[in-house]
């Protein structure tokens, strides 16, 4: 599972990365308005791959969110949502596996996948 070796790096070495971009955003009663904001978080992921930065979105930061907004100078109204780390990746990073279409289009019915060991 490279991708689950890739998030437990990221996670140990978070303070390593050069760019550390919170995104926040307006709330209304309370709730941030993500369906706002993550269409623009997934712009910034696709822009980051397109010059071969490395980027993730986390919401890590959340578990001290009132201590983190208050440092970044954001009001309860304007709470973060997102965390990006962005940097040159580690180790290889090239183009992401991708499946034939034949292999997980359905037309009019879904058929089971055989497991994939």
């Amino acid at each position: 599972m490279p991708y689950l070796r890739a998030a437990l790096h990221l996670a140990d070495h978070l303070a390593e990365v050069p760019v550390h971009l919170f995104v926040a955003g307006w709330t209304r009663r309370g709730t941030p308005q993500n369906q706002a904001l993550f269409p623009a978080i997934q712009n910034v992921l696709l822009a980051c791959r397109a010059v071969g930065l490395g980027a993730s979105l986390t919401t890590v930061h959340r578990a001290y969110g009132e201590e983190i907004d208050a440092y970044l100078g954001l009001s309860p109204r304007t709470p973060s949502c997102a965390l990006l780390p962005i940097g040159w990746p580690a180790g290889r990073y090239g183009r992401p596996p991708r499946r034939s279409v034949d292999e997980c289009l359905h037309w009019e019915r879904y058929a089971e996948e055989p497991s994939r060991t």
